[in-house]
Order: C-alpha cells, then structure tokens, then sequence
C-alpha cells in the first residue's frame, strides 16, 4: 500500500507487516511501542520544546532499567532500583564506577577546556588513590591506599581554619604504637611502646634540645604529674640511669631510692678551687653536718699531702 502526496485519514489503521515512510513521521498524541527493537543507522535526536522531562523511562516490571553499549560493551547501566553502574553492569551502591585496567582514574574533575584531572580518583595497581592538583598540574595532595601519601603546598590545621605553621593543631596530638627509640634517620619522633611515651632523634651527631624561647624568656616544667609512689624524673646517659627525682621530692645520684633531699652514692662531689658548701639553719646559727662514718681530710698539695680522720667515736 502506497499514498502519494497529502491525506488525512479519520480512522483507525492497523499493519500486519513492515512500514517503510519515506521521510518524516510525526506523531501528535501517544506513541506506544510494544516488543519492539528500535535501530538506527544514524544519529537518534530527541527534542523537546515543551514542558517536562525530553525522556521518561519507565520501567514497571522487576527488569533494569537502562543500558547503554559501546559495540556491544555495557558502559552505562541502570538497575532496577535504581543503582547505576559506570563500566559495570552489576552496580552494587547508588553508583558504582569499574576500571577497565588495573591502572586507571576512574574519576575526574577538570576545568574549562584543559585535559588536567585537577581532582582524581583512580587505581593503581588494584589500589586506589586520590589526588589534588594545582593550576600548575602540580600533584598538592594526595592519598595512597598502598604507598606514600603527602601534603606538599601550604599548611595544614586540624582543628583550626588558619594554620600559622606546617602543621597546626588545635588540641591533643597522641602517638601510639611504633618502637621506643627512632631506628631511622629523620628529625625528631615522638612513640609509645609499654606504656610509655617516648621522645626521641635519631641523628647521631646532633643533640635533642628542648628550648622555651629566648625573647619570651620562658621557662620548662617538666612534671611527672601523680604525687603517688612510683611517678619520678630520671635521667638516663648511654642508656643507663644517672639521676632520679622521685614523687617526695629526694634527687638520687647515683642510687635510684635517695632518703634525703639530696642523695650522692658510688661516687665524690667535687668543689672547684675557692668553693664551699655552706650550711645554715633558720635561726642563723652555724649549721650542723651529720656524718655517719669516719670524715676524711686530705690536702691538696702535692708537696704536703696530710689526711686527717676523725673517727666515728669522735
């Protein structure tokens, strides 16, 4: 059946095998298609001039939804329900974006008509990463899931919107884990192992200073906070204990249980020519020197070395 030219038909009409119109078709009304393949050999053009949505899919039944292919591959996909899917057909979150290799950004953010992801998302090596980058395509940021992660441009605050320094931190900083001492080179570590925090260098050549300012002329506490038994100050040189402020106040030298204020065992106390010790009591009257022992008195030149001892009796 063939019409040539202009006819409007007021009827119902119903075709049993293939339609061929040669040219355009315009349908004012519903358009119904009931399993039916649509194929196009060229570019398939929706145009909407009217309100609403140019397409609505509507999917009553309990199959997906949506797939687009690229020569046969799923690219885009809409399950039922509604998670879509990027490179995958199985989307299992509201979207779910899929690699084609185990090296590739899965997602990018670039401005105006530059090629530069200055946000990116991706894999490497079936690890994932993300990445910031600056107006120089300078990586500023990023985050490695199984390798270095860094922040090299500017400062970094955490608890404050206006860090002053590289990192400025508004707050508590606690370290856990790690061993006692630094094992490699690099500045100064701070460790907790055994329930102690350590604060550690490793540099062999360079000391670990702790300074409080020279125009604030500040000073440094250190406080072994509980007054209970057991919380003290000890010195340590060569990894052996020198000196101890326990919790009553007492400063061993040389012993690690001093029973006086200040406490001298296993070695002299040496004064410098024209020193003295000076006693006094709160009455000014002399003070008093207990010695348990004999005292010992020798002189200092070499041509009239005299000792003198007074015995315990005395």
């Amino acid at each position: 059946m063939k019409w040539i030219g202009q006819h409007i038909f007021d009827l119902k009409s119903k075709f049993r095998n293939d339609v061929t119109i040669d040219g355009d078709l315009t349908v004012s009304g519903t358009y119904t298609q009931i399993d039916t393949d649509v194929t196009t050999t060229e570019q398939w053009l929706v145009t909407n001039d009217g309100t609403g949505p140019a397409v609505i899919i509507n999917q009553k039944g309990s199959q997906d939804i949506f797939d687009v292919q690229d020569d046969g591959t799923s690219v885009f996909y809409i399950k039922d329900g509604g998670n879509i899917g990027v490179g995958t057909v199985t989307p299992s979150n509201k979207l779910s974006i899929k690699a084609s290799s185990a090296t590739e950004a899965v997602f990018g953010i670039q401005y105006s008509s530059t090629t530069t992801n200055f946000l990116e998302v991706g894999v490497a090596s079936h690890d994932s990463y993300l990445t910031l980058k600056n107006s120089g395509a300078t990586e500023v940021i990023k985050l490695n899931s199984d390798g270095d992660s860094y922040l090299n441009s500017g400062n970094v605050g955490i608890g404050t919107t206006s860090p002053g320094v590289s990192l400025d931190v508004a707050g508590n900083i606690k370290s856990s884990a790690g061993g006692a001492w630094a094992t490699s080179s690099g500045g100064v570590q701070l460790n907790y192992a055994s329930s102690t925090g350590y604060l550690t260098t490793y540099y062999d050549s360079n000391a670990l200073v702790l300074g409080a300012g020279v125009s604030q002329k500040t000073s440094i506490t250190i406080n072994a906070q509980s007054h209970a038994d057991g919380n003290l100050i000890s010195l340590k040189v060569g990894n052996a204990e020198r000196m101890r402020v326990t919790s009553d106040g007492n400063v061993g030298i040389g012993t690690s249980s001093p029973q006086k204020t200040l406490d001298v065992a296993g070695g002299d106390i040496r004064l410098d020519n024209s020193k003295g010790i000076y006693f006094s009591t709160v009455d000014a009257n002399i003070g008093r020197v207990s010695i348990t022992g004999c005292l010992l008195y020798t002189s200092p030149s070499p041509r009239d070395r005299q000792k003198s001892r007074l015995p315990s009796s005395a």
